[in-house]
């Protein structure tokens, strides 16, 4: 359906889509997920910003050694709290909702562009979360030459399939200059599919690119001429990094 030529005091009443079969639109108290993404900020912020400030303290003030890692973790963390802050802004809306259950007079210009800037803060995160933890890899395993390349593979491939990532978003989402309702309009459902397949492929390269990472560290400890104990004891620490 094409609602960029109804009358607005109808979007009310209308679905972003249509809801499956033997379903009803429930526009009046609809149930909602956002909870559980709120729960997660609430509990794993403060997890992550305590050993943070311990980190940088330890640097600062015992060690006085600091390095392009410990700038880069301060940046990762500033992206993280401004992708948190606008996630749980758009939570205020209809996030977290069926989206049969949201009405198109919901999906106003202001939503749009938060959903747009959270999109491309989420792969500004994960380039430099990522791209942090591979710089600080050549900080501790800089003389292992293979290694060296393997770290320079992932920091160039993360940088790049996030980057493109985030223009292929922009330029789906961005409605072209002129067009009728501008940010509110009906998108085409080509556009509109490849806008959910965008995060899906995120989703899914990110997991391999974490993995990538964890495996750097593990095949050099490995290698070590150390107890098996202490290999896994050492593996831990990394593996706790990953998690």
């Amino acid at each position: 359906m094409d609602v960029n030529n109804i009358d607005p005091s109808m979007l009310e009443h209308i679905p972003a889509i249509a809801p499956p079969p033997g379903t009803v639109s429930n526009f009046v108290n609809p149930p909602s997920l956002d909870s559980q993404p709120r729960i997660v900020m609430y509990v794993m912020l403060p997890l992550t910003i305590v050993p943070l400030f311990l980190r940088l303290y330890t640097r600062a003030r015992i060690q006085r050694s600091w390095g392009a890692d410990d700038y880069l973790v301060i940046v990762s963390m500033i992206c993280v709290l401004a992708f948190c802050g606008i996630f749980l802004d758009l939570l205020e809306g209809p996030f977290g909702e069926h989206t049969w259950d949201v009405p198109v007079s919901r999906l106003t210009e202001d939503y749009a562009k938060g959903n747009l800037a959270s999109q491309c803060l989420y792969a500004l995160s994960a380039i430099f979360v990522k791209v942090t933890l591979l710089v600080f890899y050549l900080r501790v395993f800089h003389p292992v030459h293979h290694t060296r390349v393997m770290i320079w593979v992932g920091i160039i491939f993360t940088a790049v399939f996030y980057v493109a990532c985030s223009i292929a978003t922009i330029v789906l989402y961005v409605p072209p200059k002129g067009q009728k309702n501008g940010w509110t309009s009906t998108k085409p459902e080509s556009v509109t599919t490849a806008l959910l397949l965008v995060p899906s492929i995120q989703g899914v390269v990110g997991v391999i690119i974490d993995f990538y990472i964890l495996v750097i560290p593990m095949h050099l400890v490995m290698g070590l001429h150390l107890p098996l104990g202490r290999k896994l004891s050492v593996c831990g620490i990394f593996f706790t990094g990953f998690m």
